[in-house]
């Protein structure tokens, strides 16, 4: 019996610990709707970066010279982590 009722004192013990975090824990409605929504715009931001990148690697291989060159390859790398973060914002939006 002992047992019994100290193991129910420390559940309810931990339920009142842990209420605030599980209340946090848990994203409300409209919050998760506020997320998705800042998503979708830096998803959009993303896009349109990547649709301007890609005009200026067009301008950029378009013309010839060393320092062109370098600069083009050093946007391969924007490129791939532009692509990554749109993979990662795809995926909050969803």
């Amino acid at each position: 019996m002992r047992l019994i009722l100290s193991e129910l004192i420390f559940t309810e013990y931990i339920i009142v610990e842990m209420q605030d975090f599980f209340k946090n824990a848990l994203l409300s409605d409209s919050l998760l709707r506020d997320i998705k929504i800042l998503s979708a715009n830096a998803k959009g931001d993303a896009d349109m970066l990547e649709t301007e990148l890609h005009a200026v690697i067009n301008a950029m291989s378009q013309n010839e010279g060393k320092y062109v060159d370098a600069l083009k390859n050093s946007t391969a790398s924007l490129k791939n982590n532009l692509t990554k973060l749109k993979e990662q914002l795809d995926k909050t939006t969803h």
